[in-house]
């Protein structure tokens, strides 16, 4: 063979070699994809029967439909099965802002699970949250609850909804 040939068989073989370490790095790339996705599903899974569990269920039942709404900071003090209640569902949903902060979770899963609720919660705790920030001069406290709550209004404001809004029937043309 001469040189030429050589040559041309040469780059032959070097563009065959790059394209088959391109396509085995596009594998190793999308194995690793799945595997995240594998460990997204798994956290999620494991988030949602905890979330799910009788005692988070109470605890968020009682915040929701039991504490007053004078519940101050002293009271959360003083009455330790309301501070316990309290603190489940605070603990919680920091857990969950750092999981999401940190990317070991995708904030759509979170907030198409538990959106409504992490806002809805927040909104009855934050007298609690406010007052043990100044009392610990603290402001990381529960900093990622909140933070979860801010990147949840702006995803909020972003996504459509996933079902229409009923027809509008002004004459009950729709009953008959």
């Amino acid at each position: 063979m001469s040189s030429e040939t050589w040559t041309i068989v040469s780059a032959v073989a070097a563009i065959i070699s790059a394209l088959a370490v391109a396509v085995s790095l596009l594998l190793v790339l999308l194995q690793l994809r799945r595997m995240r996705l594998a460990q997204e599903t798994d956290t999620a899974v494991a988030l949602y029967e905890k979330s799910t569990g009788p005692e988070m269920l109470e605890a968020i039942d009682w915040i929701k439909n039991i504490m007053p709404a004078s519940f101050s900071y002293e009271n959360f003090k003083a009455d330790a099965d309301a501070r316990r209640r309290i603190q489940r569902v605070l603990y919680h949903f920091e857990f969950v802002g750092v999981l999401v902060h940190r990317g070991y979770m995708s904030p759509e899963i979170v907030f198409d699970q538990e959106g409504s609720l992490i806002t809805g919660m927040w909104e009855k705790v934050t007298q609690v949250i406010q007052a043990r920030r100044a009392e610990r001069k603290d402001l990381r406290y529960m900093e990622n609850f909140e933070l979860l709550c801010v990147v949840y209004a702006e995803w909020a404001r972003r996504q459509k909804p996933k079902v229409a809004p009923p027809p509008r029937d002004p004459g009950g043309l729709l009953r008959r």
